[in-house]
């Protein structure tokens, strides 16, 4: 059976893991940015 300090460890390694994982992934501003440049880029081009 596991004890509350046992889920807490787990909780945390699961979390460290996340974090490691998801660092490299833009924010969401950012993730934005990048689409509205390129969603420029892809529209000029078809304009010419």
């Amino acid at each position: 059976m596991l004890t509350q300090k046992d889920l807490n460890e787990i909780e945390k390694l699961v979390d460290n893991k996340l974090d490691e994982k998801l660092k490299f992934l833009p924010s969401k501003d950012e993730f934005y940015e990048r689409m509205d440049k390129l969603i420029g880029e892809v529209k000029t081009m078809r304009e010419t």
